[in-house]
């Protein structure tokens, strides 16, 4: 048996309790902090949301606390900022979509409106090509002859932009076709052969 002076015996009983007091401090100021922290990092891991870690007094996980709750904060207000922006690209794409379709209605509207007068021009054209109104001297037949074609050349480019309406809105598809490129330059000297003789440039 161990025989212990009195005095041993208070040593020994005034380092028990300041051991369970520093492991109280310890349990105070680091273990429960560090819970908070885990406790409020895992509820962010199962909600998906940014939240504040508990503030840390007097204790070094402070700063820790602290700078995690600052970058969330910075992410919080990248994520509102993105937000708007694909709020505001939403509108935008909106407005677009609906300048498109007015667009599109404007083409197939003004194609309409032009082919009535145009078709009449054309036919009037052909009746004096073919001398109902009377034979036409040469020059005339000439000059008339070169309306007629500038008023197809006007036709195709109507028919053109319509068909180019239909297109981009999807209400026609796409049919490829192999195409005379020779007879294309052709056609294109001859529309621009007066031009070009009265600017004094060759073809």
């Amino acid at each position: 048996f161990f025989c212990f002076s009195e005095w041993q015996l208070i040593l020994m009983i005034g380092a028990l309790c300041l051991a369970l007091l520093i492991m109280a401090s310890y349990q105070r100021y680091l273990t429960r902090p560090l819970q908070r922290l885990v406790g409020g990092i895992a509820a962010m891991e199962r909600t998906g949301k940014l939240t504040r870690l508990p503030a840390i007094s007097h204790s070094e996980l402070d700063v820790v606390a602290t700078g995690f709750n600052r970058l969330a904060e910075q992410v919080e207000d990248q994520q509102r900022r993105l937000r708007d922006q694909i709020l505001e690209l939403q509108r935008l794409n909106a407005e677009l979509d609906q300048l498109i379709h007015l667009k599109d209605d404007f083409l197939s509207t003004i194609s309409h409106q032009l082919r009535t007068p145009l078709t009449t021009i054309m036919e009037g054209l052909d009746i004096m090509r073919e001398g109902v109104l009377g034979p036409l001297t040469g020059e005339q037949r000439t000059f008339v002859q070169t309306m007629h074609e500038n008023s197809v050349r006007l036709s195709d480019l109507i028919n053109a932009a319509f068909d180019l309406s239909l297109l981009k809105s999807g209400r026609h598809p796409l049919q490829r076709q192999a195409t005379d490129l020779a007879g294309l330059l052709r056609e294109s000297q001859a529309s621009w052969q007066g031009l070009a003789q009265s600017q004094v440039i060759r073809l």
